[in-house]
Protein backbone atom coordinates (compact mmCIF):
# COMPACT_ATOMS: atom_id res chain seq x y z
CA UNK A 1 0.00 0.00 0.00
CA UNK A 2 1.31 3.44 -0.80
CA UNK A 3 1.64 6.34 1.75
CA UNK A 4 -1.76 7.98 1.03
CA UNK A 5 -3.38 4.52 1.21
CA UNK A 6 -4.80 4.87 5.11
CA UNK A 7 -5.49 7.90 4.51
CA UNK A 8 -8.06 7.20 1.24
CA UNK A 9 -9.39 4.04 3.48
CA UNK A 10 -10.47 6.91 5.88
CA UNK A 11 -11.43 9.32 3.27
CA UNK A 12 -9.28 11.92 4.55
CA UNK A 13 -6.30 13.47 3.28
CA UNK A 14 -2.62 13.50 4.63
CA UNK A 15 -2.89 16.67 6.78
CA UNK A 16 -6.42 15.88 8.32
CA UNK A 17 -7.04 16.82 11.55
CA UNK A 18 -7.06 13.93 14.67
CA UNK A 19 -10.83 14.92 14.89
CA UNK A 20 -11.66 14.40 11.74
CA UNK A 21 -9.55 11.30 11.16
CA UNK A 22 -11.63 9.88 14.38
CA UNK A 23 -15.37 11.18 12.93
CA UNK A 24 -14.26 9.73 9.65
CA UNK A 25 -13.22 6.35 11.05
CA UNK A 26 -16.78 6.69 12.84
CA UNK A 27 -19.26 6.96 10.16
CA UNK A 28 -17.26 4.20 8.01
CA UNK A 29 -17.25 1.97 11.09
CA UNK A 30 -21.20 1.93 11.38
CA UNK A 31 -21.53 1.83 7.63
CA UNK A 32 -19.16 -1.94 7.05
CA UNK A 33 -20.02 -3.06 10.54
CA UNK A 34 -20.79 -6.64 10.38
CA UNK A 35 -23.91 -6.36 12.61
CA UNK A 36 -25.19 -3.57 9.62
CA UNK A 37 -24.80 -6.87 6.79
CA UNK A 38 -28.19 -8.65 8.21
CA UNK A 39 -30.30 -8.15 4.80
CA UNK A 40 -27.38 -8.53 2.79
CA UNK A 41 -25.44 -11.34 0.56
CA UNK A 42 -23.24 -13.33 1.42
CA UNK A 43 -21.07 -12.11 -1.14
CA UNK A 44 -21.26 -8.47 0.19
CA UNK A 45 -21.08 -9.39 4.00
CA UNK A 46 -17.63 -11.01 2.97
CA UNK A 47 -16.72 -7.82 1.28
CA UNK A 48 -17.93 -5.57 4.13
CA UNK A 49 -16.23 -7.94 6.87
CA UNK A 50 -12.42 -7.12 4.90
CA UNK A 51 -13.28 -3.39 4.80
CA UNK A 52 -13.89 -3.45 8.10
CA UNK A 53 -10.91 -4.79 9.07
CA UNK A 54 -8.56 -2.83 6.54
CA UNK A 55 -10.35 0.77 8.02
CA UNK A 56 -9.98 -0.41 11.58
CA UNK A 57 -6.13 -1.22 10.59
CA UNK A 58 -5.59 2.27 9.30
CA UNK A 59 -7.00 3.95 12.06
CA UNK A 60 -5.25 1.80 14.69
CA UNK A 61 -1.80 3.36 12.49
CA UNK A 62 -3.35 6.81 12.14
CA UNK A 63 -5.08 7.74 15.66
CA UNK A 64 -1.28 6.77 17.02
CA UNK A 65 1.54 9.89 16.82
CA UNK A 66 4.43 7.14 16.54
CA UNK A 67 2.83 4.93 14.00
CA UNK A 68 1.23 7.50 11.97
CA UNK A 69 4.77 9.33 11.81
CA UNK A 70 6.60 6.08 10.34
CA UNK A 71 4.04 5.90 8.06
CA UNK A 72 4.19 9.11 6.17
CA UNK A 73 7.78 8.68 6.42
CA UNK A 74 8.30 5.16 4.80
CA UNK A 75 4.57 3.63 3.96
CA UNK A 76 3.21 0.44 5.30
CA UNK A 77 6.92 -1.17 5.04
CA UNK A 78 7.68 -0.55 8.66
CA UNK A 79 4.18 -2.12 9.86
CA UNK A 80 4.57 -5.13 8.04
CA UNK A 81 3.96 -8.06 9.94
CA UNK A 82 1.55 -6.41 12.54
CA UNK A 83 -1.53 -6.91 10.26
CA UNK A 84 -5.12 -6.67 11.72
CA UNK A 85 -4.35 -6.70 15.83
CA UNK A 86 -7.15 -7.46 17.66
CA UNK A 87 -5.19 -6.06 20.72
CA UNK A 88 -5.26 -3.08 19.93
CA UNK A 89 -9.38 -3.33 21.40
CA UNK A 90 -7.59 -2.47 24.42
CA UNK A 91 -7.76 -6.11 25.87
CA UNK A 92 -10.78 -7.49 27.58
CA UNK A 93 -10.62 -6.66 31.66
CA UNK A 94 -13.31 -5.33 33.41
CA UNK A 95 -13.53 -2.95 30.62
CA UNK A 96 -13.47 -4.32 27.14
CA UNK A 97 -12.19 -0.90 25.67
CA UNK A 98 -9.39 1.14 27.13
CA UNK A 99 -8.04 4.74 25.62
CA UNK A 100 -7.25 5.71 22.00
CA UNK A 101 -9.10 4.24 19.63
CA UNK A 102 -11.14 2.02 22.26
CA UNK A 103 -12.81 5.54 23.28
CA UNK A 104 -13.68 6.35 20.22
CA UNK A 105 -15.33 2.94 19.00
CA UNK A 106 -17.01 3.55 22.44
CA UNK A 107 -18.85 6.63 21.43
CA UNK A 108 -19.58 4.49 17.75
CA UNK A 109 -21.54 1.67 19.76
CA UNK A 110 -22.54 3.03 22.53
CA UNK A 111 -19.60 2.39 25.39
CA UNK A 112 -18.75 2.72 28.58
CA UNK A 113 -16.58 5.25 31.23
CA UNK A 114 -13.95 4.06 33.16
CA UNK A 115 -15.33 2.61 35.87
CA UNK A 116 -17.55 0.06 33.67
CA UNK A 117 -20.69 1.49 34.34
CA UNK A 118 -22.85 3.21 31.17
CA UNK A 119 -23.12 6.67 30.43
CA UNK A 120 -26.59 6.10 29.60
CA UNK A 121 -28.83 5.31 32.45
CA UNK A 122 -29.02 1.40 33.42
CA UNK A 123 -31.54 0.48 31.19
CA UNK A 124 -34.93 -0.48 32.90
CA UNK A 125 -36.16 -4.13 32.20
CA UNK A 126 -39.80 -5.53 32.16
CA UNK A 127 -41.46 -7.88 33.71
CA UNK A 128 -41.22 -11.81 32.01
CA UNK A 129 -44.22 -12.75 29.03
CA UNK A 130 -46.41 -15.53 29.34
CA UNK A 131 -47.59 -17.81 26.81
CA UNK A 132 -50.46 -20.35 26.84
CA UNK A 133 -51.99 -23.09 24.71
CA UNK A 134 -55.65 -22.91 24.81
CA UNK A 135 -57.06 -25.64 23.58
CA UNK A 136 -60.75 -24.99 21.60
CA UNK A 137 -63.38 -27.49 20.45
CA UNK A 138 -64.71 -26.72 16.92
CA UNK A 139 -68.09 -25.34 18.23
CA UNK A 140 -65.88 -22.40 20.47
CA UNK A 141 -63.67 -21.39 17.24
CA UNK A 142 -66.87 -21.72 14.70
CA UNK A 143 -68.74 -19.39 17.36
CA UNK A 144 -66.26 -17.36 19.30
CA UNK A 145 -65.31 -17.86 23.13
CA UNK A 146 -64.45 -16.33 26.22
CA UNK A 147 -62.08 -18.16 28.72
CA UNK A 148 -60.79 -17.16 31.98
CA UNK A 149 -57.28 -18.06 32.33
CA UNK A 150 -55.42 -19.01 35.61
CA UNK A 151 -51.93 -18.48 36.05
CA UNK A 152 -49.34 -18.09 38.79
CA UNK A 153 -47.44 -14.57 38.25
CA UNK A 154 -44.99 -12.75 39.58
CA UNK A 155 -45.23 -9.98 41.82
CA UNK A 156 -43.36 -7.29 43.11
CA UNK A 157 -42.18 -7.88 46.86
CA UNK A 158 -43.95 -4.71 48.76
CA UNK A 159 -41.12 -5.91 51.49
CA UNK A 160 -37.82 -5.34 49.80
CA UNK A 161 -39.53 -3.33 46.78
CA UNK A 162 -38.58 -6.15 43.68
CA UNK A 163 -34.94 -6.51 45.52
CA UNK A 164 -35.08 -9.39 46.97
CA UNK A 165 -32.58 -8.37 49.89
CA UNK A 166 -31.29 -5.54 52.30
CA UNK A 167 -27.64 -4.52 52.58
CA UNK A 168 -27.59 -2.95 49.55
CA UNK A 169 -23.84 -3.11 47.60
CA UNK A 170 -21.91 -2.60 44.31
CA UNK A 171 -22.44 -6.09 42.20
CA UNK A 172 -18.31 -7.34 42.04
CA UNK A 173 -19.18 -8.99 38.51
CA UNK A 174 -20.21 -5.82 36.84
CA UNK A 175 -19.05 -2.98 38.84
CA UNK A 176 -22.80 -1.85 38.65
CA UNK A 177 -22.95 -1.29 35.69
CA UNK A 178 -25.61 -4.45 35.15
CA UNK A 179 -24.09 -5.40 31.93
CA UNK A 180 -21.25 -7.81 30.98
CA UNK A 181 -19.29 -8.47 28.33
CA UNK A 182 -19.49 -12.04 26.29
CA UNK A 183 -15.86 -12.14 23.42
CA UNK A 184 -16.63 -13.87 20.61
CA UNK A 185 -15.11 -15.13 17.17
CA UNK A 186 -17.18 -13.22 14.13
CA UNK A 187 -15.16 -14.40 10.64
CA UNK A 188 -11.77 -13.23 12.32
CA UNK A 189 -12.28 -10.80 14.21
CA UNK A 190 -13.28 -10.66 18.11
CA UNK A 191 -16.19 -8.97 19.14
CA UNK A 192 -18.10 -8.03 22.19
CA UNK A 193 -21.10 -8.63 23.09
CA UNK A 194 -23.20 -6.62 25.60
CA UNK A 195 -25.36 -8.54 28.06
CA UNK A 196 -27.44 -8.58 31.27
CA UNK A 197 -25.23 -9.04 34.24
CA UNK A 198 -26.19 -12.44 35.68
CA UNK A 199 -24.93 -12.21 39.26
CA UNK A 200 -27.60 -9.25 39.41
CA UNK A 201 -30.09 -9.82 36.87
CA UNK A 202 -29.12 -6.53 35.49
CA UNK A 203 -29.48 -4.31 38.70
CA UNK A 204 -26.07 -3.23 39.38
CA UNK A 205 -26.69 -4.15 43.26
CA UNK A 206 -26.40 -7.07 45.26
CA UNK A 207 -27.48 -7.80 48.99
CA UNK A 208 -26.07 -9.24 52.21
CA UNK A 209 -29.26 -10.47 53.35
CA UNK A 210 -32.11 -12.47 51.59
CA UNK A 211 -35.53 -10.56 52.07
CA UNK A 212 -37.49 -13.23 54.16
CA UNK A 213 -40.64 -11.91 52.59
CA UNK A 214 -40.74 -13.29 49.09
CA UNK A 215 -38.19 -15.09 46.49
CA UNK A 216 -35.85 -13.14 44.47
CA UNK A 217 -38.03 -9.73 45.01
CA UNK A 218 -40.87 -11.51 44.32
CA UNK A 219 -44.19 -12.77 45.50
CA UNK A 220 -46.16 -15.48 43.91
CA UNK A 221 -49.81 -14.67 43.11
CA UNK A 222 -53.16 -16.25 41.37
CA UNK A 223 -53.99 -14.71 38.83
CA UNK A 224 -57.17 -14.61 36.09
CA UNK A 225 -57.29 -13.40 32.58
CA UNK A 226 -60.07 -13.02 30.74
CA UNK A 227 -59.32 -13.98 26.65
CA UNK A 228 -61.95 -13.25 24.23
CA UNK A 229 -61.01 -15.53 20.61
CA UNK A 230 -62.82 -14.23 18.19
CA UNK A 231 -64.88 -16.39 15.66
CA UNK A 232 -62.73 -18.31 13.24
CA UNK A 233 -59.00 -17.79 14.60
CA UNK A 234 -56.63 -19.62 12.74
CA UNK A 235 -54.68 -22.80 14.72
CA UNK A 236 -51.78 -21.11 16.33
CA UNK A 237 -52.19 -17.80 16.51
CA UNK A 238 -52.35 -15.64 19.51
CA UNK A 239 -54.39 -13.25 21.50
CA UNK A 240 -52.43 -10.95 23.18
CA UNK A 241 -52.86 -8.64 26.67
CA UNK A 242 -50.50 -6.26 27.23
CA UNK A 243 -49.53 -5.74 30.82
CA UNK A 244 -51.29 -8.64 32.39
CA UNK A 245 -48.14 -10.80 32.89
CA UNK A 246 -45.53 -10.85 35.67
CA UNK A 247 -44.18 -7.87 37.07
CA UNK A 248 -40.67 -5.68 36.77
CA UNK A 249 -38.70 -6.65 39.92
CA UNK A 250 -37.75 -2.43 39.18
CA UNK A 251 -40.93 0.16 39.48
CA UNK A 252 -39.86 1.54 36.53
CA UNK A 253 -40.85 -1.21 34.43
CA UNK A 254 -44.06 -2.29 32.73
CA UNK A 255 -45.50 -5.49 33.29
CA UNK A 256 -45.09 -8.56 31.02
CA UNK A 257 -47.34 -9.80 28.01
CA UNK A 258 -49.52 -12.49 28.46
CA UNK A 259 -50.10 -14.69 25.09
CA UNK A 260 -52.88 -17.27 24.64
CA UNK A 261 -52.09 -19.19 21.89
CA UNK A 262 -55.30 -20.90 19.83
CA UNK A 263 -54.97 -24.97 20.18
CA UNK A 264 -57.56 -26.61 18.05
CA UNK A 265 -58.45 -30.12 19.87
CA UNK A 266 -60.44 -31.10 17.59
CA UNK A 267 -59.99 -33.34 14.45
CA UNK A 268 -58.82 -30.82 11.90
CA UNK A 269 -58.83 -33.77 8.77
CA UNK A 270 -63.06 -33.50 9.52
CA UNK A 271 -63.23 -30.33 10.44
CA UNK A 272 -61.19 -27.64 8.29
CA UNK A 273 -61.09 -24.15 9.06
CA UNK A 274 -59.95 -21.90 5.72
CA UNK A 275 -60.30 -18.31 6.48
CA UNK A 276 -64.34 -17.66 7.10
CA UNK A 277 -65.58 -20.87 5.21
CA UNK A 278 -65.94 -24.75 6.88
CA UNK A 279 -65.33 -27.87 4.61
CA UNK A 280 -67.08 -30.91 7.28
CA UNK A 281 -66.51 -34.30 5.92
CA UNK A 282 -68.74 -37.02 6.60
CA UNK A 283 -68.72 -41.14 5.50
CA UNK A 284 -71.65 -42.02 4.49
CA UNK A 285 -72.67 -46.12 3.34
CA UNK A 286 -72.11 -46.50 -0.54
CA UNK A 287 -75.41 -47.28 -1.30
CA UNK A 288 -77.31 -43.88 -0.19
CA UNK A 289 -74.86 -42.45 -2.44
CA UNK A 290 -75.48 -44.67 -5.04
CA UNK A 291 -79.45 -44.16 -4.10
CA UNK A 292 -79.78 -40.65 -2.56
CA UNK A 293 -80.45 -39.49 0.39
CA UNK A 294 -81.56 -36.95 2.88
CA UNK A 295 -78.88 -36.20 5.75
CA UNK A 296 -79.50 -34.13 8.82
CA UNK A 297 -76.25 -31.35 9.39
CA UNK A 298 -76.17 -29.99 13.07
CA UNK A 299 -73.97 -26.99 12.57
CA UNK A 300 -72.14 -26.10 15.22
CA UNK A 301 -74.53 -22.66 16.07
CA UNK A 302 -77.10 -25.42 17.19
CA UNK A 303 -78.97 -25.11 13.90
CA UNK A 304 -79.92 -28.22 11.45
CA UNK A 305 -80.03 -28.36 7.69
CA UNK A 306 -81.66 -30.82 5.84
CA UNK A 307 -79.44 -31.49 2.48
CA UNK A 308 -80.82 -33.82 -0.57
CA UNK A 309 -77.60 -35.69 -1.62
CA UNK A 310 -78.08 -36.57 -4.91
CA UNK A 311 -78.06 -40.28 -6.96
CA UNK A 312 -74.88 -41.21 -8.06
CA UNK A 313 -73.02 -38.62 -6.37
CA UNK A 314 -69.69 -38.75 -6.64
CA UNK A 315 -67.15 -39.77 -3.90
CA UNK A 316 -65.48 -36.74 -2.20
CA UNK A 317 -68.20 -34.56 -4.23
CA UNK A 318 -68.72 -31.07 -1.56
CA UNK A 319 -72.05 -29.49 -1.58
CA UNK A 320 -71.96 -25.44 -0.65
CA UNK A 321 -74.43 -24.51 2.13
CA UNK A 322 -73.96 -20.93 1.19
CA UNK A 323 -73.35 -18.15 4.27
CA UNK A 324 -73.64 -20.60 6.88
CA UNK A 325 -69.62 -20.98 7.69
CA UNK A 326 -68.02 -18.52 9.97
CA UNK A 327 -69.45 -14.92 10.70
CA UNK A 328 -66.87 -12.72 10.20
CA UNK A 329 -66.76 -8.48 11.11
CA UNK A 330 -69.68 -6.56 9.98
CA UNK A 331 -71.87 -8.72 7.53
CA UNK A 332 -69.39 -11.02 6.02
CA UNK A 333 -69.63 -14.56 6.66
CA UNK A 334 -68.24 -17.25 4.97
CA UNK A 335 -69.67 -21.11 3.26
CA UNK A 336 -69.95 -23.97 4.97
CA UNK A 337 -69.25 -27.10 2.82
CA UNK A 338 -70.19 -30.80 2.96
CA UNK A 339 -67.60 -33.22 1.72
CA UNK A 340 -69.36 -36.68 0.85
CA UNK A 341 -67.42 -40.11 0.93
CA UNK A 342 -68.56 -43.27 0.37
CA UNK A 343 -67.84 -45.97 3.76
CA UNK A 344 -66.98 -49.33 1.87
CA UNK A 345 -68.53 -52.34 4.39
CA UNK A 346 -65.93 -54.81 5.68
CA UNK A 347 -68.23 -57.47 5.00
CA UNK A 348 -71.00 -58.07 2.75
CA UNK A 349 -74.70 -60.27 3.13
CA UNK A 350 -75.50 -62.98 0.82
CA UNK A 351 -78.23 -61.24 0.27
CA UNK A 352 -76.12 -57.72 -0.89
CA UNK A 353 -74.28 -60.31 -3.03
CA UNK A 354 -76.87 -61.28 -4.93
CA UNK A 355 -78.17 -57.87 -5.46
CA UNK A 356 -74.41 -57.20 -6.72
CA UNK A 357 -74.14 -59.80 -8.96
CA UNK A 358 -77.94 -59.06 -10.35
CA UNK A 359 -76.69 -55.49 -11.31
CA UNK A 360 -73.54 -57.24 -12.72
CA UNK A 361 -75.72 -58.94 -14.64
CA UNK A 362 -77.70 -56.13 -15.92
CA UNK A 363 -74.58 -53.98 -17.18
CA UNK A 364 -73.41 -56.51 -19.21
CA UNK A 365 -76.61 -57.40 -21.02
CA UNK A 366 -76.62 -53.93 -21.53
CA UNK A 367 -73.66 -53.04 -22.81
CA UNK A 368 -73.00 -51.08 -19.95
CA UNK A 369 -69.90 -52.80 -18.66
Amino acid sequence: MDKKGYYKLLNVSENASEKEIKNSFRKLSLKYHPDKQVNKSDAEKKEAEEQFKKINQAYQVLSDPEKKKNYDTYGDEDLQGGGFNSDYFGGFGGNPFGGGFADMFNDVFGGYNNRGRSRAQRPVENGADVRMKVPLTFSEVFNGCTKKLKFVKNVRCSTCHGNGGTGEKLCPQCNGSGRVYQHRNHGGMVITVEETCPHCKGKGKTYEHKCPSCENGFKKQDHIVEINFPAGMPNGYAVEKPFEAHESSDARGKNGTFYAFCDYSFDTDTYNINGLDVIQKVYLPYYELLLGTEYILELPNNTKKKINIPSCIQNGKMLRLYREGIQGQGSSRGDYYLQVFYEMPTKLTENEKKNLENIKVQKVINNEV
